[in-house]
């Protein structure tokens, strides 16, 4: 017993050196955590104080830039850079205040023996006042290449100014080009002028220092310059773009003008041989077809002159070439209709005698099975053969006419061929049906022909144990089968 006591005071000594183990190794842990975090709290601070230190002297220098350039630019261009100016000292103080209270407050990086989270708060104080001096920094940046661009816009402002002067000569001498051959462009020279104001309002706004305005002015009078020489382009290429749309129309005019003909012609055809109900519905579209392409070649005539160096009524020009185009079609549409159905009609002609000897062929086929399978073969089949017969002789009855509706004899054949079809394929479903019932019934009787066997069988080996019931029943089955 004593041993036993030994052993747990040796285990609870070891228990307790392992806790002491585990604080002491918790709280140098605790030791490394917030002297790391001091140390990013010191590195936020120095940043900081970098920032505070080196944010004053390039505002006083961009303001006093500034103060020196108010001679050579007008109000307009500085305003909003001494607006972004005012703005930036303003702030810059507001952050050295904060930097003095940080400063002066219990935040200090460099004081030991505060814990982790207190070092991160610190930390973050001095990073979010850094990133309002960094903030600063780059207004006045800003403010530090705006000045540049407003001496390098100064400095190109005459170069600039001839450029647009030489933009709008030479949108003048295209304009001029254009109107030597006989085009008037108004709209063209109206953008001009409107070019020609921009750019005086440009060599205005630079007599006044006002390079801001200036370059705007410019920047129109360039834009101005560009749409009306495009205005002039655009005319030329317009008239060269309806020229070639009456050469086309002209053409299909001409070429439409010979499908009426062949219409005329066709359907003078068509109404000699065919049926009135197979050509009915296109009486008439030869006339409209005419009626049509005279209206297009009206149309067309105003277009051209509407088109002609004369008027130079374009956009009337092109209201009705799209007038003439939709003309044309019509009537290339109704006289198509006409060529379209002598062609079915004939196709139909053609095909007339294969269809009605397919239909009588199948008709047969269908008439053959049945009589050959009659006895396994439903009656009403025959009732329903007829109904192709008599198709079949309907179609043979208006192809003896006069004038036979051919559309019609091969829509009447193939429905009888089709009747025909159906019919066989029912036929044969109901034979082979009544061939399926048949095994089946030999199946059942070969087995039942077993049993009896059997039955017989056993009541001849065990007569003496078998009752006379049982023998009566055997027989009557015999008979039944």
């Amino acid at each position: 017993l004593s041993g036993l006591w030994s052993v747990m005071r040796w285990l609870l000594v070891l228990i307790v050196l392992c806790i002491i183990a585990w604080a002491i190794w918790q709280w140098r842990r605790k030791l490394e955590i917030a002297r790391e975090a001091q140390q990013r709290a010191k590195l936020a601070k120095a940043a900081c104080v970098e920032h505070v230190t080196q944010t004053e002297t390039p505002l006083t220098v961009a303001q006093a830039t500034l103060a020196v350039e108010s001679k050579n630019f007008a109000g307009a261009d500085l305003k909003p850079l001494q607006e972004a100016l005012e703005k930036a000292q303003s702030d810059l103080q507001k952050a050295q205040v904060h930097y003095s209270e940080l400063d002066g407050a219990d935040a200090n990086p460099d004081k030991d023996g505060l814990t982790a989270g207190q070092y991160g708060q610190i930390a973050a104080a001095y990073e979010e006042l850094r990133e309002k001096l960094r903030s600063i920094r780059e207004t006045i940046n800003r403010v530090d290449q705006q000045i540049g661009a407003l001496r390098a816009l100064a400095n190109s402002a005459q170069a600039d100014i001839v450029a647009s002067e030489e933009t709008i000569a030479s949108a003048g001498s295209k304009i001029t080009a254009v109107e030597s051959v006989g085009f008037r462009i108004p709209e063209a020279r109206e953008t001009l002028a409107k070019a020609v104001e921009a750019l005086e309002n440009a060599k205005r706004e630079k007599s006044n220092k006002s390079y801001g305005l200036m370059r705007e002015m410019l920047t129109s009078a360039k834009s101005l310059a560009d749409k009306a020489m495009q205005e002039a382009e655009t005319i030329r290429k317009r008239k060269e773009n309806i020229d070639v749309e009456l050469t086309s129309l002209q053409a299909q005019i001409a070429k439409t003008d010979g499908q009426i003909d062949q219409a005329a012609e066709a359907f003078g055809a068509i109404s000699k041989e065919y049926a009135p109900g197979s050509w009915s519905h296109v009486t008439g579209n030869g006339s409209q077809a005419e009626e049509a392409l005279e209206q297009a070649r009206d149309v067309l005539a105003k277009a051209q002159a509407n088109a002609s160096m004369d008027k130079q009524e374009w956009t009337q020009a092109q209201l009705e070439l799209e007038q003439v185009r939709g003309l044309v079609e019509r009537a290339s549409n109704l006289a198509t209709a006409i060529l379209n159905l002598r062609r079915d009609l004939d196709k139909a002609k053609a095909a007339t005698p294969g269809e009605i000897e397919a239909a009588r062929i199948d008709i047969q086929v269908a008439r053959d099975y049945i009589a050959s399978h009659d006895a396994d073969v439903d009656d009403g089949l025959e009732n329903e053969l007829e109904q192709a017969d008599n198709a079949l002789g309907e179609a043979r009855i208006e192809l003896a006419g006069s004038q036979p509706d051919y559309i019609r004899i091969v829509k009447a054949a193939k429905e009888a061929n089709n009747l025909a079809d159906r019919i066989l394929e029912k036929a044969r479903d109901q034979y082979q049906q009544a061939q399926r019932q048949r095994k089946k019934a030999e199946t059942t009787l070969r087995e039942a022909e077993r049993s009896i066997e059997a039955a017989d069988s056993y009541i001849r080996n065990h007569r003496s144990d078998v009752d006379s019931d049982a023998q009566t029943l055997a027989q009557d089955a015999a008979r039944a089968l």
